[in-house]
């Protein structure tokens, strides 16, 4: 029996200030995901699943890509990125890239096979959710109901 990966003290999505709450909360729920991750058969895997379960999903294998990615895209609510994307690029560099150019904050989650330090204390510092990978059907579907 698959567990959920141990995510760094139970963090939450950063908070949107308290005027925008309710968007916020509408987006999750209806909302779409972005999947940031510079592997390509992750990127293939996380859309189909995501898609067949009736969510809108886009991808994107870096910080740029993930920029015009989100541009277009109406009610954008989450983002599972990995946490290193190559070019000495971070998930939470993505995350904070793609809110700038919304405007808005997203819920985020870091998605990482490094067990050292550094990703636990940058993502508890960007108060963004850390799981283990590998992040199969069940993990990622406890994830998103834990996210709603």
């Amino acid at each position: 029996m698959s567990k959920i990966p141990h995510a760094v003290p139970p963090l939450t999505a950063p908070v949107p200030a308290q005027r925008g709450a309710a968007q916020a909360a509408g987006r999750l729920r209806r909302g779409g995901v972005l999947v940031i991750d510079d592997d390509p058969a992750v990127r293939e895997f996380m859309q189909g699943l995501l898609a067949a379960w009736g969510r809108p999903v886009m991808v994107a294998a870096s910080l740029q890509e993930a920029v015009a990615t989100a541009a277009p895209a109406e009610g954008l609510a989450l983002v599972l990125t990995d946490y290193r994307l190559g070019g000495g690029v971070t998930g939470i560099q993505a995350v904070e890239a793609v809110e700038r150019h919304l405007g808005y904050q997203v819920s985020a989650v870091l998605i990482t096979g490094d067990t050292s330090p550094e990703p636990i204390n940058e993502a508890a510092r960007h108060g963004m959710r850390l799981v283990y990978k590998p992040v199969g059907p069940r993990v990622l579907a406890e994830l998103l109901k834990s996210i709603q």
